[in-house]
Parts: C-alpha cells; structure tokens; sequence
C-alpha cells in the first residue's frame, strides 16, 4: 500500500491577497510551515475557506464538490514560480479537496531553479503557496467581520506556485 505524503502544513490560517493580474485572475497565498519534501515531491494545501477581504467584501471559497474544479491541476498543470509562466519549475501530479482545504501534490523538476525553491522551503526562506482562480459564481452568504457582507465563490483553480 503506497504511503501518504504529508502536505505541508499552514499556520491557522494566515492568507495572503494579491491583486489581480492582466488577465483577471485572483491570487491567495497560504503560509506554509514544514516541509515534507520527498525525491522533488511536495504535498501543499493551496486553498481554504478562510475569508478574505476583496474590495466588495469578505471572499470564502466554496469548497464543496460542486463549486470546485480540479481538471486543469489534475491534468497536470504546470507549476510557476511567482505566477510567471516563462518560469516552469514543476507540475501538478494531483489535486484533491479533503476537509474543506484543497491540496496538490506537486513534482519539481531537477532545474538549477527549482532546486533553489526547494532549499528555500526546506530553509524556510519561501513561506507561501499561492493559487491562482477565476470567479465562475458568487452569492452573498450573510455578513463576516465588522458586518462587511460576506460572499461564497465557486471558483477553477487555474495554477498554482
């Protein structure tokens, strides 16, 4: 029977936005706190429903079957380094979601680059994973914090780095 990685594991939960980028895709970053790093292989959660704010108010990712689509990870997407896709260092092997938490596990390559990345995590130099998605659907779903309306989104996960 094939042993389970253990993901790498995030500080409760410490999310990190980014602004959109040219092509309209949202970013969240999760703090990652150990590794578990195997032959070029590392499990990450990449996504939670801890809400962020965004400009028209407290974002949750709906993490239910549903509303989430891994066929792009899971068909092996590539693995960017900074959201910059001149800057392959990886690719998505799986994707699964498990308690409302999503994860990937993902392959780095042997590159001089992606062998950098894997020091830094291991020296706890790079602390973030941070996932790229576009909003498919969004519905008010009451009011979060300082009563600012809080809203669901069914999201595709579109990369991750």
């Amino acid at each position: 029977m094939e042993q389970q990685q253990q993901p790498l594991q995030m500080k409760e939960p410490q999310m990190r936005t980014q602004a959109m980028n040219k092509q309209g895709l949202l970013f969240r970053s999760v703090t990652v706190e150990q590794e578990a790093i195997e032959d070029s292989t590392i499990t990450v959660i990449f996504s939670t429903e801890t809400p962020v704010l965004r400009p028209w108010g407290w974002e949750i990712l709906d993490h239910s079957e549903e509303n989430v689509d891994l066929s792009f990870l899971k068909d092996g997407a590539p693995v960017l380094l900074n959201h910059d896709e001149e800057k392959h260092i990886g690719v998505v092997e799986d994707a699964y979601i498990q308690d409302r938490k999503g994860y990937a596990r993902i392959r780095l390559s042997n590159s001089a680059q992606a062998q950098e990345v894997i020091r830094d995590i291991k020296d706890k130099i790079r602390r973030y994973v941070s996932v790229g998605y576009q909003i498919k659907r969004m519905w008010e779903d009451g009011t979060g914090e300082n009563w600012i309306p809080q809203f669901r989104v069914a999201g595709a996960t579109l990369e991750n780095t």
